[in-house]
């Protein structure tokens, strides 16, 4: 039986359900983001109300071009043939290009409609040409950065983990800068956070030390460190904070695997960690974006031997089950 993206029921495993259930009870039904309860004890968090919104709301309240999006994005990359029906009951190409745009998905669908033999009319498929482009050239200037920063760390004797942004594209897109990406994450001990803050620093990565800032250092999960002329990075001491919880970084950071990408060598959260950590993301921000579910797709075909009952036992000893 295969759920709303493609992927059987059974290899989503817990992840549908992680995601389901953090969305709509984590942030709807129990009302808060912000929440309460430390996974570990010891940090007491403002409570921040956030609207509901739940999935079967999403799901009737889909305009055409958001059907439409969702029935191919349902069959890449695996089932060709699907996509192929989908683009032939496809009513509007521009709408559902620049939904495919906002969605974060454009470069799958100029891809997978290249490989299943559709032809795009010409306006939709130079408005998707065009945004390929840009997001090829800023897929470069991020990996540069990234390629930096994990460098001047791995010089300061800091060990970081690649969360997201390129290296996960790098990871599971047969194009890296198909995917898009508007920061840079990394997850970092929480212990090693201001020393983080300083060796950056060193390097032209500037922290603003503002109330905002200070907030986001003693009650969120990362802080912001950015530079002129280059993208924000996100430095997560936490690995999450949401759905009542706080989940610290440390058993994350003991569990991750080396990876090595051209000259650079860092790491990445396992398969079992990173699935945990996709879903929980994108139910914190409440479903709002195809391309994350999409990552959780791709990973999960890429890693088909994902252990669900240890995905299943750590979610539910940091209270996201």
């Amino acid at each position: 039986m295969y759920n709303a993206f493609g992927v059987d029921n059974v290899s989503l495993g817990g992840a549908g359900a992680l995601i389901s259930r953090s969305a709509t009870e984590g942030c709807g039904c129990r009302g808060n983001l912000g929440g309460r309860r430390h996974a570990r004890g010891g940090l007491t968090l403002p409570r921040r109300r956030l609207p509901f919104r739940h999935a079967s709301f999403m799901r009737y309240s889909m305009v055409g071009a958001e059907r439409e999006l969702l029935a191919l994005i349902r069959a890449a990359p695996q089932d060709q043939a699907g996509f192929r029906e989908a683009c032939g009951r496809v009513t509007d190409w521009d709408k559902l290009v620049d939904c495919a745009i906002e969605q974060g998905v454009a470069g799958v669908v100029h891809t997978e409609a290249g490989k299943a033999g559709v032809v795009i009319p010409a306006d939709a498929a130079r408005k998707l040409e065009w945004r390929l482009a840009i997001d090829g050239l800023h897929w470069q200037g991020m990996r540069r950065s990234m390629s930096e920063v994990l460098q001047t760390l791995e010089a300061g004797g800091i060990r970081a983990v690649c969360l997201k942004g390129p290296m996960l594209a790098e990871r599971l897109y047969e194009d890296a800068s198909l995917r898009p990406s508007v920061d840079l994450d990394i997850l970092v001990a929480e212990e090693d956070c201001e020393r983080v803050i300083s060796v950056l620093g060193a390097a032209g990565w500037g922290w603003d030390d503002g109330p905002s800032e200070r907030y986001h250092r003693r009650y969120h999960h990362h802080v912001h460190l950015h530079r002129p002329r280059g993208p924000m990075l996100e430095v997560h001491f936490r690995a999450l904070v949401g759905f009542g919880i706080v989940i610290p970084s440390e058993d994350f950071l003991s569990r991750a695997m080396p990876y090595q990408s051209g000259g650079d060598s860092t790491w990445i959260l396992c398969p079992e960690d990173e699935v945990l950590y996709l879903a929980l993301h994108a139910a914190g921000h409440l479903l709002s974006r195809l391309g994350w579910l999409y990552d959780i797709k791709l990973l999960l075909l890429k890693y088909p031997q994902v252990d669900w009952i240890e995905v299943s036992k750590r979610a539910v000893r940091l209270g996201v089950q």
